[in-house]
């Protein structure tokens, strides 16, 4: 995407892009083995994890018993699909068979690489994704936000279905008519488990017709596993629009909701805000984190991860990679890689009992890859060790992956 387009222009342009397609069809192959190896000593080393030929987009996480569940995009980047793997062992060699998440071929997008797959495991095993519908399966123009789940003790993943808006049936059989109808899906969405049954699932979103200066944040919430949910509403706060082409990430710790995502004020100030919400999601606090001045969207995600019982953040600012301590009120701002003049992109954040991983691409752009890098922190956020992962391919990124045994990997 040219650099010299506004936000909506590049929004349209990207849209219009994600309707073509490159091939009819598309070979589906298993995941099969991964490179990998542990590293001797885990506290100054990172070991790397390979996805196979052609899968791109993993979102990764690692359960309380060390197992890793794994989320990843195939197929054509205007219309793909999405595969679940996960490894008993916390080994990469021991993966399960895929298991598709997307019950409609084609439903899933990874042009633009921020409106892909984001997961949440619940502390009971439940596994919750949610994603961007590809225009393959919109209705009315509308793309929609597709959300999908699978319990612990179950063999594959419900049929997908839209948070946004009507032409979907609920699981009662009814068309689900939103309060946010009238709205488009604009930029990439988030999903978080919280305590018990609770789901919550977040968007941003525009009127028709509308413009990011006046987007806004939508959450939904499930009571129960996923299995329903309460009417969509727009959150409330004093930040004004939504970065159009920008993804979103949440986290649930110590009973709050916690969303980074890029605030679009006038179209050009493009601020790093955290929200936090109460349990219910019915109540948000809003703070400006960090301001960038932009005429056109970024296409930036963030990231959470909590070190010693603080959340910290990770995200995108003039093409450098921030991190900071979000339980502090003034967070001191880590500039990950201040030596490097690339840009820098996708960060991604994990942690242990004592350190804290990021990993995150240098070098990539509209349909190109980049370099994947990764350096470690203590809990001070004072850097340890760090490294060179190689060249990732385009539409891509990489997930940063701490284990219980404190061993760390980055995935890619």
């Amino acid at each position: 995407m040219k650099k010299g387009a506004n936000a909506s222009t590049k929004r349209c342009a990207e849209h219009r892009l994600i309707r073509f397609a490159l091939k009819p069809t598309v070979v589906w192959a298993a995941l099969i083995s991964c490179s990998y190896a542990w590293a001797d000593n885990p506290s100054s080393a990172v070991s790397t994890i390979h996805l196979p030929a052609g899968a791109i987009q993993p979102v990764a996480r690692v359960d309380s018993k060390g197992n890793l569940h794994v989320v990843y995009f195939k197929g054509d980047a205007a219309r793909g699909d999405l595969f679940y793997v996960t490894s008993k062992q916390a080994n990469p060699q021991a993966f399960s068979q895929p298991i598709r998440v997307n019950s409609v071929a084609g439903s899933a997008v990874a042009l633009g690489t921020i409106r892909g797959a984001q997961m949440a495991i619940a502390d009971n095993g439940n596994v919750y994704v949610v994603w961007n519908g590809s225009n393959s399966v919109a209705r009315e123009k509308n793309l929609p936000m597709l959300f999908s789940r699978m319990g612990a003790e179950e063999s594959k993943f419900s049929s997908e279905h839209n948070l946004l808006g009507l032409h979907y049936d609920n699981p009662q059989g009814r068309e689900r008519i939103l309060v946010g109808c009238d709205s488009e899906i604009d930029g990439g969405g988030a999903v978080a488990a919280g305590n018990g049954n609770m789901v919550y699932v977040l968007w941003h979103a525009v009127p028709v017709n509308g413009s990011e200066k006046v987007g806004q944040v939508w959450v939904d919430v499930s009571k129960d596993a996923g299995q329903t949910f309460r009417t969509a509403m727009p959150i409330k706060t004093e930040a004004s629009g939504t970065c159009g082409c920008c993804g979103m990430q949440a986290t649930f710790a110590d009973g709050k909701l916690f969303v980074l995502y890029r605030t679009a004020k006038n179209g050009t100030e493009r601020d790093t805000t955290l929200l936090t919400g109460n349990a219910e999601a019915t109540s948000f606090t809003s703070r400006s984190l960090q301001g960038w001045h932009a005429d056109v969207c970024p296409m930036s995600l963030f990231s959470f991860a909590q070190l010693a019982g603080h959340e910290i953040g990770a995200w995108e600012t003039t093409d450098k990679i921030y991190c900071a301590d979000l339980s502090e009120p003034r967070a001191q701002f880590n500039q990950v890689n201040a030596k490097s003049l690339a840009p820098q992109k996708y960060p991604s954040l994990a942690a242990g009992d004592s350190q804290l991983l990021v990993t995150w691409t240098e070098g990539a752009g509209w349909n190109k890859g980049g370099v994947v890098k990764w350096k470690l922190f203590d809990k001070k956020l004072q850097p340890i060790s760090h490294g060179n992962l190689g060249q990732s391919p385009a539409w891509n990124y990489s997930t940063a992956l701490a284990f219980p045994n404190g061993q760390y990997a980055v995935i890619f």
